[in-house]
């Protein structure tokens, strides 16, 4: 940590102390000035994403700066009724009383994004932060050094410094920091940092929500047209390379299609080769060897650190189907029954995403009673995200909490049970005890 993160931090605890809460109109002052300073900078963005991942900038712009646009225009827009208390019931035996939920600030968060979205999720967690009050830390990824330091400059030079800093990106400087204390702490990344995250805070009480991966099913019905499908799990392998949270991971296609499925997808993936410089590289030659490694026997198309889209048929028990993919590489596996996919999902791990491809209702309402997962999208691939009114988020190894919207708001509010009584009230839970009383307690709880 620099000199200037740890003085930063201390004032941010220092102003929490005196003043937990920041006003709804510094709220609506500091997200403003957010979407102005994003909407200044736009070709910057999308300059520090193409040097990071050589991301196209129409892809930029769909998949992570027009999304943060949005949810900076919802969430102004709604934040004065997502703040107002809400009544609630209350039962006859409190009679003369009232009820009501307060939504009140955290304190202070610590955000720790990822590189595979740079900005995209550093923003949304930050918008959702500010919104219930609090004051933000972030702590970019430091495999995205120009997103990193385009979010240092766009946060530290724009936005009110008591409200939201960006932080150094480096290992030792996020370990250093988590060693101070905060109220909440939003992480998203792999299942092993995020775990070693929770461990560090498991002692001091913090509050975390988590959004990790893990392998993302595309369960396609075998009574399914795969023309369907194919093409749509190909766009989601393009989008990023599959460097996606929720990318599909593996494709579990009835015994009969697997082969045809796999064909007609790497003929796009042939088809799209003469796009190939406009299509997002792999983060660094870690995890570009790793997707080597994966398909050493398979044959690939690679330019440079990128590799393309490539279906391998593959079974349940091979080495492709044990860690998430996190890249184009699209393990194939097939099914005599849909038991079997059911049986593996359910023994590796709850999915962040699970995909169905069909026409029947009957088979949608199977995978949606019967696999524990953080969404369940028939037809698509990933347009859940586009949805503000939907929560976004894991259960269980694919991490909890949720986020964006109304439901990012709450994930970073502490909401307060307010009961109020003015004038008499009961004295049925009062000294001396009565048959009488107790009868009349029992009529008012059954």
């Amino acid at each position: 940590m620099t000199e200037k993160d740890r003085k930063t931090y201390k004032k941010m605890y220092e102003d929490t102390i005196c003043s937990p809460y920041i006003s709804y109109i510094e709220r609506i002052k500091t997200l403003k000035a957010i979407k102005t300073a994003i909407q200044g900078n736009i070709e910057l963005v999308s300059e520090a994403l193409s040097s990071d991942l050589n991301k196209h900038k129409n892809e930029a712009y769909f998949s992570e700066i027009g999304l943060v646009l949005k949810e900076l225009s919802l969430t102004i827009s709604q934040l004065k009724k997502w703040m107002k208390p809400k009544r609630a019931k209350t039962p006859i035996l409190l009679f003369g009383g009232s009820s009501k939920l307060i939504p009140q600030a955290m304190g202070i968060a610590l955000i720790i994004s990822p590189w595979n979205y740079p900005f995209y999720l550093s923003l949304m967690p930050i918008i959702s932060a500010i919104a219930a009050g609090n004051r933000v830390i972030l702590k970019p990824s430091e495999s995205s050094p120009e997103t990193s330091y385009l979010l240092t400059n766009l946060f530290n030079n724009t936005v009110d410094s008591r409200y939201i800093y960006v932080m150094s990106s480096d290992v030792d400087s996020t370990k250093e920091m988590l060693m101070n204390k905060f109220d909440i702490v939003f992480f998203t990344g792999s299942q092993r940092v995020g775990s070693l995250v929770r461990q560090q805070l498991c002692s001091t009480n913090t509050a975390i929500i988590l959004e990790l991966g893990g392998k993302c099913p595309v369960i396609i019905d075998q009574n399914l047209n795969i023309d369907q499908s194919v093409e749509k799990v190909f766009n989601s392998k393009v989008i990023n390379a599959g460097q996606t949270c929720v990318a599909p991971d593996y494709v579990a296609i009835h015994k009969d299609k697997i082969d045809i499925f796999i064909d007609k997808f790497n003929k796009l993936s042939s088809e799209f080769e003469k796009h190939i410089d406009e299509y997002p590289k792999i983060i660094n030659k870690k995890h570009f060897d790793r997707l080597l490694n994966l398909a050493k026997n398979t044959e690939l198309t690679v330019k440079d650190t990128k590799i393309l889209p490539k279906a391998i048929k593959t079974t349940f028990n091979s080495e492709l189907m044990v860690d998430e993919i996190f890249g184009p590489l699209l393990p194939v596996v097939s099914y005599s029954e849909i038991s079997e996919v059911l049986d593996f999902i359910k023994s590796n791990g709850e999915p962040l995403a699970t995909y169905v491809f069909t026409k029947s209702k009957n088979f949608e309402n199977v995978i949606v009673e019967r696999v524990r997962t953080g969404a369940v999208v028939t037809n698509e691939i990933m347009l859940q995200l586009a949805n503000y009114n939907l929560p976004f988020g894991g259960v269980g190894s694919s991490g909890w909490g949720r986020s964006h919207g109304y439901q990012g708001f709450l994930a970073f509010s502490n909401v307060v049970s307010c009961y109020s009584r003015w004038g008499f009230g009961t004295k049925l839970n009062t000294h001396p005890y009565t048959d009488k009383k107790i009868n009349l307690i029992k009529k008012f709880l059954k």
